[in-house]
């Protein structure tokens, strides 16, 4: 579910749990605020890879044992009142257990970590989109210097989007079987409809 998290007269930023949204929210702090200008222009949103996304909630959600408030299948919905048992554990679960849980749930319903990246902003135009993979650093530095904004201390580098983007590939082989690959890409058809850059596979 993509959130606005900073906005002008010309410029809105949105980004998604699970796609870097605290980087992002210190980039409009420490840089794009500071430095607003009139060539800061258009919508902007952050994107992660779609696959790459489930397995990064997966490995920080569902098997990091320090992360408990997941640990309960009514986590996964905004309103526990629509989950069938409130309680049911699910600490061991396999990915493609969670990729059938996902499955069933609505998307009007799911937690925003799952929700697609698209809902919400469907039939908004976005005039730049930036992939919070590897290249997500230049990617930013980049688009800054065309808003004029060149005196800035170079962007952190997320943690996270270079770990699965430079395994990203390993680890959808470790993680998916094409029956998995089948049901992300129906479950999050809008995602790939609306947003080109993300692959498809």
């Amino acid at each position: 579910m993509a959130k606005k998290i900073y906005c002008t007269d010309k410029f809105s930023f949105y980004t998604t749990e699970k796609c870097g949204i605290e980087t992002c929210k210190k980039i409009v702090k420490d840089i794009i605020e500071p430095n607003i200008n009139d060539s800061v222009y258009g919508n902007l949103i952050v994107l992660r890879d779609v696959y790459g996304r489930l397995i990064s909630f997966y490995e920080n959600k569902i098997l990091n044992e320090n992360e408990l408030k997941f640990k309960y299948y009514n986590r996964f919905f905004k309103d526990p009142f629509y989950c069938e048992n409130k309680f049911l554990e699910f600490e061991n679960i396999t990915f493609e257990e969670f990729i059938e849980i996902i499955n069933k749930i609505d998307k009007n319903l799911i937690e925003e970590h799952l929700a697609p990246q698209s809902y919400c902003v469907m039939y908004k135009k976005f005039d730049h989109v930036i992939m919070l993979d590897e290249n997500f650093s230049y990617n930013f530095e980049k688009l800054l210097k065309k808003f004029g904004i060149e005196n800035f201390v170079d962007i952190h580098e997320n943690k996270t989007a270079n770990a699965i983007g430079e395994n990203l590939n390993i680890l959808i082989e470790k993680y998916y079987t094409k029956k998995l690959i089948e049901i992300v890409n129906e479950k999050y058809k809008m995602d790939f409809k609306k947003f080109k850059q993300l692959r498809k596979i």
